[in-house]
C-alpha cells in the first residue's frame, strides 16, 4: 500500500513539475512544413554541388550561392572558375556568361532543370500544390529533421529523373538530391549565407 502511495506520489511530482512536450519534439506534418518555408520568404544560401557520373572516376564539383525571392525566382551563382549565372523567373532561365553573353531558355524543354526547378524552388516556396502537381510525394519528419522523398508523375520526366530527396531541419533545407535513371546523382548541400 505505502509502495503505491508512493508511485502515485511520484508520478503526481513529474505531471506538476516536468515541462510539457516542446513543440519540436511533436511530429511535424508536411502542411505545417510547407507553412514554415513559405513564411521563411527570401533567403541566400551557399552550396556545394557533387555530380556523381557514371562515365566519370572523380566527381565534378562547383560551388556558389543560391538567392531565392519569393514566389519563384531562383538565381544560382557559380564561383570561380565559372563564373555564370542561372536566374529562373516563372518558366524562363536566363543564363549570363562569364563572357557577358546570356541565353534565354524555356524550362519546359529541359526536364532535368525542370525536375530541379519545381522541387527546389517549390519547397523554398512552401508551395505544395506544384510538389503535388509534379511529384508523388512521401515525406518523413523525427524531432528536428524532414526528409521529402519526390517521385516524378509526368512521363517526360520520370524518364531522366527516378526521384528527388530534399532534407532539411525547420524551415531550413540542408541537403538537396537528384537521382537520375541512368544512376547519376546531383548532391548539393546548402548553407545559410
Amino acid at each position: 500500500m505505502q509502495a503505491s502511495l508512493l508511485a502515485l506520489l511520484a508520478g503526481l511530482w513529474l505531471m506538476l513539475f516536468s515541462s510539457p512536450p516542446s513543440a519540436e519534439a511533436q511530429s511535424l506534418t508536411l502542411q505545417q512544413l510547407m507553412n514554415q518555408l513559405r513564411q521563411a520568404g527570401e533567403r541566400s544560401h551557399r552550396f556545394t554541388e557533387t555530380r556523381l557520373l557514371a562515365l566519370l572516376d572523380q566527381p565534378i564539383e562547383q560551388s556558389g550561392t543560391l538567392t531565392f525571392i519569393p514566389p519563384d525566382h531562383l538565381i544560382r551563382e557559380l564561383s570561380a572558375p565559372s563564373d555564370s549565372r542561372y536566374e529562373i523567373k516563372g518558366k524562363r532561365l536566363t543564363i549570363s556568361h562569364g563572357d557577358g553573353k546570356q541565353e534565354t531558355l524555356l524550362l519546359d524543354n529541359l526536364p532535368r532543370l525542370l525536375a530541379f526547378t519545381a522541387s527546389l524552388r517549390s519547397v523554398l516556396a512552401g508551395d505544395l500544390a506544384t510538389l503535388q502537381n509534379y511529384f508523388t510525394i512521401r515525406f518523413s519528419a523525427s524531432e528536428a529533421h524532414w526528409l521529402l522523398a519526390l517521385i516524378p508523375k509526368q512521363p517526360q520526366l520520370a524518364r531522366q529523373v527516378s526521384r528527388v530527396e530534399i532534407t532539411g531541419q525547420r524551415s531550413r533545407i540542408d541537403r538537396y538530391t537528384l537521382f537520375e535513371t541512368g544512376g547519376d546523382q546531383i548532391i548539393t548541400r546548402l548553407t545559410p549565407h
